[in-house]
């Protein structure tokens, strides 16, 4: 009886301590994203996480204001993990002015490992760059697209333009990860204006892809039967 009566306290006791974790949200869950100055007249700073909100299947941070040497506006990472749509993990419309005397660099990370969609067991990955800025500056925008561990390559900008750059990556669980690195280097004054996109899209399999070139042959002899009619 006292061997039933302490196991049922453990058991209550871990149910509780569950519940309580249950309650704090997992640092790997879903979307989070940071920032951090890695070099200035300032020095570096330490890493800031940005607060989350989720509403109707998407998840955003946003931020404005100082940060380190520079000022930030309207600095906006979405993702769309809780929705039926093809991943699409997004920096939006950042503007970043570095205050300071000297070169500065600011990085900003983010991250989200509970996209579902598309389906499949490979994804395409698509990661694109693109800047407003009219101005060249001497510094300049690098994003680095990441899924499931494997990075694309990396995409500079120093004024307007868009870029963009794909690649492949397994899917060996039912979700995946989407993340992005933004790293931004200017001189002293200079604003740089930038939007970072990582989406991801469906892989065609490879059964498919053997189905759609067997059709290939029959519909050239078709054409072909079709000529001869004809002639």
């Amino acid at each position: 009886m006292r061997y039933m009566l302490s196991r049922r306290l453990v058991i209550a006791a871990v149910a509780v301590a569950a519940v309580g974790l249950g309650q704090v949200p997992r640092a790997d869950a879903g979307l989070s994203v940071s920032m951090q100055q890695t070099s200035g007249p300032s020095g570096a700073t330490g890493v800031t996480n940005l607060a989350i909100v989720t509403a109707a299947g998407f998840s955003s941070a946003s931020f404005s204001g100082s940060f380190g040497d520079f000022t930030l506006q309207t600095i906006s990472v979405a993702s769309n993990s809780g929705t039926t749509s093809p991943g699409d993990l997004s920096v939006n419309s950042l503007s970043v002015r570095n205050n300071s005397a000297g070169n500065a660099t600011i990085v900003i990370t983010s991250s989200d490992n509970s996209f579902t969609v598309p389906l499949g067991s490979f994804i395409n990955v698509k990661s694109s760059l693109s800047s407003p800025t009219l101005t060249t500056v001497t510094g300049s925008g690098v994003f680095v697209s990441n899924a499931n561990g494997v990075n694309s390559s990396p995409l500079s900008l120093s004024g307007f333009g868009a870029i963009a750059t794909s690649f492949q990556v397994p899917r060996p669980g039912s979700n995946y990860t989407l993340g992005s690195v933004l790293t931004i280097t200017l001189a002293a004054g200079e604003t740089l204006q930038l939007t970072g996109d990582t989406v991801a899209s469906a892989t065609p399999e490879p059964a498919t892809l053997a189905l759609a070139g067997s059709a290939l042959p029959l519909a050239l002899i078709a054409f072909m039967r079709r000529r001869k009619a004809k002639a």
